[in-house]
């Protein structure tokens, strides 16, 4: 994939493994706040809809 193609070449660069630990968990923790985000929308939306009737 593109993103561990990414992440040999800054390991070749001399990013410690450490490091690229900490940006793919980072990456994972920003995929849940922006789903939990996406999902709080709709139920926020729906209420509202709802609220209007």
């Amino acid at each position: 994939s593109a993103q561990r193609k990414a992440l040999d070449v800054l390991n070749t660069v001399g990013i410690s493994n450490r490091v690229l630990r900490l940006i793919e968990r980072r990456n994972r923790v920003d995929q849940w706040i922006k789903y939990a985000g996406m999902i709080l929308t709709i139920i926020f939306l729906f209420a509202f809809v709802l609220w209007r009737r």
